[in-house]
């Protein structure tokens, strides 16, 4: 950590759910006598909540959380896949999208349907799992760049007063969750964009990445599982089509190298954003159709003194 410590710990017990954490917390680059950080109890992150259980329901309720952003495929949002398998609950009666009482699911898809077909799975595999580390994350993360400026600014918008408020200073947003399916890389990315537009040093943004292995780690072995089973049976139920070149090379190391979440993906996907676009506020503005003062307004909400 460069300034101060982070959330500690970072993570919160919501029971159903694996890797929700605050977003909040880190240190942001000097530029005033006094230490700034990120504010706390207003963004959270997480794997997908379709197993959340009637006590972390209340957790969120006690959060304060009003909207939860879905960042997954309609394939996913369709083929339920729990992380965390709930007790006394049958396999085929468990969904793959939570319906909360007083939290709005907000759909964002980064991908709608593209990104499952078995050609962009084995594409995706590949990417993440080959020999030269960082490089195939940078990869798949510029993908999700190139396709996800529409739910960012969806996302982002929720941190904006609306145009007609009077009040000075506004009120502040409510606190949102955000998640993908395991709540690494969709999530991952924009969170980074927006702990980088705010002055968060790449390191500390690399280390909140990598607190994902940490996060997953309560259901690693069943998502290992579930993972190649559903890329060995997409595999088998293709084959057969006239055609189709699969290049799925499915083992247990390259699809572990798939699931982590090392600090180092996330500094070369930095280095990328800068070089690709010139930087998270030049993303923001060029991909997103944010302008300065907005951007500015975003800054105001999400960075507070230490």
């Amino acid at each position: 950590m460069t300034d101060s410590d982070p959330p500690s710990p970072p993570f919160l017990a919501i029971p159903g759910v694996v890797n929700f954490r605050d977003v909040g917390g880190y240190p942001v680059s000097k530029t005033t006598n006094q230490p700034r950080s990120i504010r706390r109890n207003l963004i959270f992150r997480s794997a997908e909540p379709s197993n959340i259980t009637p006590e972390g329901i209340e957790q969120l309720h006690s959060l304060g959380i009003t909207t939860m952003y879905d960042l997954r495929s309609l394939h996913e949002t369709q083929r339920a896949s729990p992380l965390v398998p709930q007790t006394g609950v049958a396999p085929s009666a468990k969904v793959a999208v939570a319906d909360i009482d007083g939290v709005q699911r907000v759909y964002t898809p980064v991908f709608i349907n593209q990104d499952y077909s078995p050609e962009a799975v084995a594409q995706r595999y590949n990417n993440y799992a080959a020999s030269n580390g960082p490089e195939g994350y940078k990869a798949a993360y510029r993908q999700i760049l190139a396709q996800g400026a529409p739910a960012f600014r969806t996302i982002l918008q929720h941190l904006l007063p609306p145009a007609n408020t009077k009040t000075n200073p506004p009120p502040l947003p409510s606190p949102f969750l955000i998640h993908c399916t395991v709540g690494k890389d969709r999530t991952g990315v924009i969170v980074a964009l927006v702990l980088s537009l705010c002055g968060v040093a790449d390191e500390d943004i690399a280390r909140e990445y990598a607190l994902t292995e940490q996060g997953l780690a309560p259901c690693q072995d069943v998502l290992l599982t579930n993972f190649l089973s559903y890329l060995g049976s997409n595999a088998e139920s293709q084959s057969q089509l006239p055609g189709q070149q699969l290049a799925l090379n499915v083992d247990k190391s390259g699809a572990e190298k798939m699931l982590g979440a090392k600090a180092e993906n996330m500094l070369a996907a930095l280095d990328m954003i800068r070089e690709d676009y010139g930087g998270a506020e030049a993303y923001l503005r060029a991909q997103c159709g944010f302008d300065a003062a907005e951007l500015e307004r975003l800054r105001d909400v999400l960075v507070v003194t230490a």
